[in-house]
């Protein structure tokens, strides 16, 4: 009884951490090279690791993207917590599944650049083939950031 307790609350603790990174990874953009060059730091990136958002419950813009990331996360999680273990270890492989969640949700990024770049790319070929088709299109570039 008291294996399953921990493992409900580590549950919770886990859809608490992954709501966190998903949304941490979304302010990155999902792109690597930001979030490590925020977090290049190995102590900063431990306080962020065990800290995952404090008390506060850091939740992402719901786009697809962010859900899907989300839900294969608590998916991929929960398999590994629950599939794993026997019934007497329970409770420590759910506490491990919590402390590994920052990784699951990383690897789930990684794994949704792959169709994000073919989306990406066949959006940008429907916009291309938009713009040609309109022969008195008028283009004006504006540089700078102030004011835009």
């Amino acid at each position: 009884m008291l294996n399953l307790l921990i493992a409900i609350l580590f549950f919770l603790l886990t859809v608490k951490s992954v709501s966190f990174w998903v949304y941490l990874w979304q302010l990155k953009e999902y792109r690597f090279d930001r979030f490590f060059a925020e977090y290049r730091e190995f102590s900063k990136l431990i306080r962020l690791w065990f800290g995952t958002g404090g008390r506060k419950f850091w939740r992402p813009v719901l786009t697809n993207k962010a859900i899907g990331i989300f839900l294969f996360s608590i998916v991929i999680i929960q398999l590994f917590a629950f599939v794993l273990p026997t019934r007497t270890d329970i409770a420590r492989t759910s506490i491990l599944a919590y402390l590994l969640a920052p990784l699951f949700v990383s690897l789930i990024v990684f794994l949704f650049k792959i169709p994000t770049f073919f989306i990406k790319k066949f959006i940008y070929n429907r916009a291309a083939l938009k713009i040609r088709g309109m022969k008195n299109l008028l283009v004006i570039g504006i540089t700078g950031s102030y004011g835009k």
